[in-house]
């Protein structure tokens, strides 16, 4: 389980592509004042990447699975209680925010 999330597309700014992504996704329209980065994690898996965490407070519209082909639902969850099979790189970025941290690594051991 994730939050919304891809990849930038060929001369995509991030924020730009944060806003797509949540459109694409969950059929909301994001204004890129009300955008934070909130972390950034160099991430060791089977590729290596830099991903780029934002959130959000206010959005235009009612969220949905906006991919249903490739999303099965989608949830609210209290911070303090998220659910067992979330991503672990995502649970990492979710306590760094909570802890105030905005840069880690993972994957690296």
């Amino acid at each position: 389980m994730a939050p919304p999330g891809g990849k930038l597309d060929g001369g995509e700014e991030v924020k730009m592509a944060a806003i797509r992504e949540v459109r694409e996704e969950c059929g909301v329209v994001v204004q890129p004042d009300d955008l934070e980065m909130t972390g950034v994690m160099h991430i060791k898996a089977a590729n290596e990447r830099v991903d780029f965490f934002f959130i959000t407070e206010r959005w235009a519209g009612e969220i949905r699975n906006a991919e249903p082909n490739k999303c099965d639902h989608m949830c609210w969850f209290p911070m303090d209680d998220l659910p067992d099979n979330l991503i672990p790189f995502i649970g990492q970025a979710l306590k760094d925010h909570k802890d105030g941290h905005w840069f880690s690594s993972y994957g690296w051991n």
